[in-house]
């Protein structure tokens, strides 16, 4: 399973962005593969899509604060010989119990809700707090509009005519994984909306290519593969947020929900839905105005898979402002890109960005 959460990490993730998922309510228009037909020794979950086993295996490692080992035996993922397998089982029918049973099914109890990163509950309510200590007031200060939030960071980033004097972004830095290994990887963005990230590991390149309408992946050998559509959005985001002034026209409906921590810093939170339903938060820092936190999830049959991206150590390049520091998260896993170097308006071919491309 180890190797599973590798794949998911190197082809979802590559570049990152913001979440908008096929919605559960939405028709198929094709057969969708089960987690049965496709995986040995399915039991409980059989029918779930199969492309969701790599996003509910890695809620189960966040949820519980464990690797994959603590229930599967390495490399033989389908035996049973680990007594946690079979517990695991029981649990999750239990979960599906009493979500059906109590909330008509809908997933509002996960494996998270009584684990809280545990690999046991605890029974114990927590001490050393005081619930009787009186709390100051809520602040009632005002909140910013949601054009208020855009046109700081606009401003932060440089302003509107340092942000249009940018055509195109060359990147190059390191992508530093789950287990602290770096490796090199080069980033090409183009206006209106184009993106190709290149991640080189010693056993050969992973690209992944946003041209605007498609999305691809390229393996080492130029063989073409396609992202589920959840996947392939979460990875053009990034894209679209090289038009910030833009915003609103990624997302329908934009509002400022209040105020929230990143670290030690205040920011503002924005509720942000997209065109196809999909629910998204962005945070702003509150002095710089920058986008400092993205947040988005994605439904599975055990609950959401939430992902995270935080930008960080912003400097300026002919102007304009760029995150030299990106971290993703999924449930168990962190992994980011240091940025070493910074190119903008250098020629970069649209033939770049077809999925032949090498």
């Amino acid at each position: 399973m180890k190797r599973k959460i590798e794949i998911i990490v190197l082809f979802i993730f590559l570049a990152g962005g913001g979440f908008v998922f096929t919605r559960s309510g939405q028709m198929q228009t094709t057969q969708v593969k089960t987690a049965g037909e496709t995986f040995k020794n399915i039991q409980v979950l059989k029918d779930m899509p199969a492309e969701q086993l790599d996003k509910v295996m890695a809620i189960f490692t966040g949820a519980l604060g464990v690797k994959c080992n603590f229930c599967h035996v390495p490399g033989q993922w389908e035996k049973d010989d680990k007594e946690e397998k079979n517990t695991a089982r029981q649990m999750i029918k239990m979960m599906m119990a009493i979500n059906k049973d109590n909330f008509n099914g809908r997933t509002e109890v996960s494996c998270a809700t009584c684990h809280a990163g545990r690999p046991h509950p605890s029974a114990i309510p927590p001490l050393g707090q005081n619930a009787f200590q009186q709390q100051a007031a809520p602040s009632k200060e005002s909140l910013p509009t949601i054009d208020q939030v855009i046109d700081k960071y606009v401003q932060a980033l440089g302003g509107k005519a340092a942000l249009e004097k940018v055509s195109t972004r060359v990147i190059k830095g390191s992508r530093v994984g789950a287990d602290g290994t770096a490796v090199p990887e080069e980033v090409y963005e183009k206006l209106p909306g184009k993106i190709l990230v290149v991640t080189t590991y010693p056993q050969g390149a992973m690209t992944s290519v946003y041209n605007g309408t498609d999305v691809w992946t390229l393996n080492g050998k130029g063989q073409t593969g396609k992202m589920s559509a959840d996947e392939a959005e979460q990875f053009k985001r990034e894209a679209q947020l090289l038009e910030p002034e833009k915003l609103k026209e990624i997302y329908k409906d934009m509002a400022v929900a209040g105020v929230d921590k990143i670290g030690d810093r205040e920011a503002y939170v924005v509720r942000a839905v997209t065109k196809d339903g999909g629910r998204e938060r962005l945070y702003f820092d509150r002095q710089s105005g920058l986008l400092v936190r993205r947040f988005a999830s994605a439904p599975t049959v055990i609950g959401m898979f939430p992902f995270q991206v935080d930008y960080g150590d912003y400097k300026p390049v002919d102007g304009v402002q760029v995150p030299m520091t990106i971290q993703w998260a999924i449930p168990g896993r962190t992994w980011s890109r240091k940025v070493t170097d910074v190119k903008q308006n250098i020629t970069v071919e649209d033939a770049k960005f077809n999925a032949s491309a090498k």
